[in-house]
C-alpha cells in the first residue's frame, strides 16, 4: 500500500517565480531520496498538494510541511492508504494555475470565483479532480 496525503494551505506572502523554483528544487531532491512522488498546484497564494509514497516517509514529510512557516491554514483533505500511486510520474510536478487554465478546463471553472482553499474544495474528490486535470499536461 501507498500513503496518500492531500492538503491545501495559504502562503504567508505571495510567492514569486524564484521562491517557487527554490521550493520545488528542494522538494524534488528530498522526495527522490524518500521515494515520494506528487504534484503541487499554486494559485494566488494558495497551495494544493498531493504526496504519495511509503507511509512512514510521507507522514514524516507531512509533519515537516505542517510546521513550515511559509504557509498557514493547512487543511488535510485526505491522509489514507491507497492501492497504487495516482501521481507517480514525478518527484514533484508543479503547475501555477492561471486564468487560461480556468477557461480551458470545466472542472476548474469554479476557481474563477473561489480560492483553492475554499470550503467547496475541502473534500478529497474535488481536489483529486483538479489535480488530475493537470496530469496529462505535465512533462
Amino acid at each position: 500500500m501507498i500513503r496518500r496525503v492531500i492538503y491545501v494551505s495559504k502562503a504567508v506572502r505571495p510567492m514569486g517565480d524564484d521562491d517557487l523554483a527554490m521550493l520545488l528544487e528542494r522538494a524534488r531532491t528530498n522526495n527522490e531520496k524518500l521515494g515520494i512522488t506528487g504534484m503541487l498546484l499554486y494559485r494566488d497564494g494558495d497551495f494544493l498538494q498531493v504526496l504519495e509514497g511509503p507511509k512512514d516517509a510521507v507522514l514524516m514529510l507531512y509533519s515537516k510541511i505542517i510546521r513550515d512557516q511559509r504557509h498557514h491554514s493547512i487543511a488535510t483533505l485526505t491522509n489514507a492508504d491507497v492501492p497504487e500511486r495516482g501521481f507517480g510520474d514525478w518527484t514533484m510536478a508543479f503547475h501555477q494555475v492561471g486564468a487560461e487554465d480556468l477557461e480551458r478546463h470545466d472542472v476548474l471553472r469554479p476557481l474563477a470565483d473561489h480560492r483553492l482553499t475554499d470550503v467547496y474544495l475541502a473534500r478529497e474528490a474535488p481536489a483529486l479532480d483538479i489535480l488530475r486535470t493537470f496530469q496529462g499536461e505535465m512533462a
